[in-house]
């Protein structure tokens, strides 16, 4: 049996998951990976473009519009490399009717127009009547920044106070070597009353 990578749905964990503890809130906006080129997958490539991922789907939970589905199209076109590209899902009939013509368009490298031609179907196009309606406005992204970078439980983030930036110590001649500590200077409190460790009055002027 060939090996697959695969997308699926999780309602649980979002909109889809890519292997174990990589989980990702609906609506993310960009996704791009490479790993076909970097693992060397692409003698042939099959690119199945369904069009359920569009914004206004109903299946659709990304903000995609059809020019950015155009753009992961062109993106395989430009490895250069035998492309077999095939249809795919997609329950919103006339925008997939819109994205597959957009995409042809691309693969074979003809400019089209942005207003739709006259047909007999020319109705269910409304009210826009264009190759790429606002279809990627409608869903608010939930993946916050907050979400996305956050950083790991036990690392917390907090200031250096300012006396610790001022720490004036000797450096060593060898750095790979520590000196003895009298080359150290020490903060000394003000309620200090011993010079050192073998003075008990700091006052007196008699040693013990």
């Amino acid at each position: 049996m060939a090996k697959t990578v695969a997308y699926f749905y999780d309602p649980d964990m979002g909109n889809f998951h890519y292997g174990a503890g990589h989980p990702m809130r609906p609506h993310r906006l960009a996704l791009t990976h490479s790993l076909v080129l970097h693992y060397g997958l692409y003698k042939k490539m099959i690119l199945s473009c369904g069009a359920d991922s569009l914004g206004c789907d109903r299946l659709g939970c990304f903000n995609l519009s059809i020019r950015g589905h155009g753009e992961c199209v062109e993106y395989v076109k430009s490895f250069n490399i035998p492309l077999l590209v095939l249809g795919g899902g997609g329950y919103t009939v006339r925008n997939v009717a819109r994205c597959w013509t957009y995409e042809t368009s691309l693969l074979v490298e003809e400019a089209i127009s942005e207003e739709l031609p006259y047909s007999e179907y020319f109705e269910y196009f409304a009210p826009d009547f264009t190759i790429h309606p606002d279809v990627s406005t409608h869903i608010e992204n939930q993946n916050s920044h907050q979400y996305m970078l956050n950083h790991a439980p036990s690392v917390q983030i907090h200031d250096v106070p300012a006396d610790l930036l001022t720490y004036d110590r000797t450096d060593e001649a060898n750095a790979e070597e520590r000196g003895p500590e009298e080359n150290y200077s020490r903060p000394e409190a003000p309620n200090e009353f011993c010079d050192g460790d073998h003075d008990n009055d700091k006052e007196s002027d008699v040693e013990i």
